[in-house]
């Protein structure tokens, strides 16, 4: 089972929450010699991940692409083959994710594939 959000709240029922991209959060020693790969993510973030090829998801959660990863999904957070819906679930908290804005607009809550 799948919660769809309403505009403006999260799976919190708080605020929106917002994945962001994992090169904007790289330990500096990496920001040094990895400089090309920062300098191509800098203008990723809330509201523009569409571009974006290494998701962070929000704190809580804490995965990232090489970690548990992301898989396309369905609205309903049922995996997918395709991105052609443009949602992601995250493989850690199975959050369902508008890739287009890293916004988090769903939680799969029992556990299953949605």
């Amino acid at each position: 089972m799948s919660t769809p959000l309403e505009p403006g709240q999260d799976a919190g029922a708080g605020p929106a929450e917002f994945i962001r991209c994992e090169w904007q959060h790289k330990p500096a020693e990496l920001a040094a010699t990895h400089a090309d790969f920062i300098a191509a993510h800098r203008g990723h973030g809330p509201g523009n991940m569409g571009d974006c090829d290494t998701f962070l998801c929000v704190p809580e959660c804490g995965n990232n692409t090489s970690s548990d990863g992301f898989f396309p999904c369905r609205a309903d957070g049922s995996e997918s083959d395709d991105a052609g819906e443009g949602l992601y679930r995250c493989g850690g908290c199975k959050r369902i994710i508008e890739q287009a804005t890293g916004r988090v607009v769903g939680r799969v809550l029992d556990g299953g594939q949605g």
